[in-house]
């Protein structure tokens, strides 16, 4: 076939004549969804295809050119017990610096329900030192911030680097440990190095975990040096950040979390 026939071709079959072929509503779909394919398509990617009509153990594999030089592969692998149609679009998304580090295989299946409430990263060291004056790390005043949000029925996760667990480095290291083990606290990593200590930016968990889920960053740093790295998290942290404010042991939260006169902390706190 010349190679003038093979850039008009829009579907290449590679299916065996002995396998069933590719339900044709699927590729309808592939084709719908092709304009947003030749945007985001950077390199060959998977779209996982279930037709539920082949045999046992086969699989089968299509080819749709989206444009040229880049194909999407299609394979169909599904059992005989499983009749629904599936493609997995969410498998096409633009690759980022902000997403090269995160993996997880839990599939995204279904929108966020109108209403329902965010999920809640805390930078837990920020918030800590919030309510310590800036003197110590205080593990009560992570306490009250996170009770504040599962008091509202919020999932909550604070990070915080490992080695603030040991002593010295917090004002109740056991205590922290304890809200560790209840995973309300996450500890990211602590390195020494050529017997230097090193400690990764922790704050990039902070705002990654708020970006990948939708939810609300709790700090009062504002990330811009994040932002100037990875454009893509700019949203977040900007318009996705609630700012503490500690009177003793009194936490609170702006009316107008934007700080624009929109008196809408609940409806901010919700999808």
């Amino acid at each position: 076939m010349s190679k003038e026939n093979d850039e008009k071709s829009e579907v290449k079959e590679e299916t065996p004549p002995e396998q069933h072929k590719t339900d044709e509503k699927n590729i309808e779909v592939l084709h719908r969804n092709s304009k947003k394919l030749r945007e985001d398509s950077d390199e060959s990617d998977v779209i996982v295809i279930n037709t539920g009509k082949r045999k046992r153990g086969k699989k089968s594999e299509t080819s749709v050119r989206v444009k040229r030089r880049k194909t999407i592969k299609i394979i169909i692998n599904s059992d005989d017990d499983d009749d629904d149609n599936i493609i997995d679009l969410t498998k096409l998304d633009q690759k980022s610096s902000c997403e090269t580090n995160i993996y997880d295989p839990s599939p995204i299946t279904q929108k966020k329900k109108k209403g329902s409430l965010r999920p809640i990263f805390i930078d837990g060291s920020n918030v800590a030192f919030a309510h310590g004056k800036n003197k110590f790390f205080s593990v009560r005043g992570l306490q009250i911030c996170i009770d504040y949000f599962r008091r509202r029925g919020h999932k909550v996760k604070a990070f915080v680097p490992n080695f603030r667990a040991r002593r010295k480095h917090c004002s109740d290291s056991r205590w922290l440990q304890k809200l560790e083990r209840k995973n309300l606290v996450v500890f990211t990593p602590s390195l020494t190095i050529k017997n230097e200590s090193k400690v990764p930016y922790d704050d990039w968990y902070v705002v990654q975990m708020a970006a990948k889920q939708d939810g609300i960053i709790v700090s009062r740093d504002n990330f811009q040096d994040i932002a100037r790295i990875e454009p893509k998290l700019r949203f977040f942290v900007e318009e996705r950040r609630l700012v503490p404010t500690f009177v003793d042991d009194t936490i609170i939260f702006p009316m107008d979390p934007l700080g624009n006169r929109d008196y809408n902390l609940d409806e901010f706190l919700r999808y």
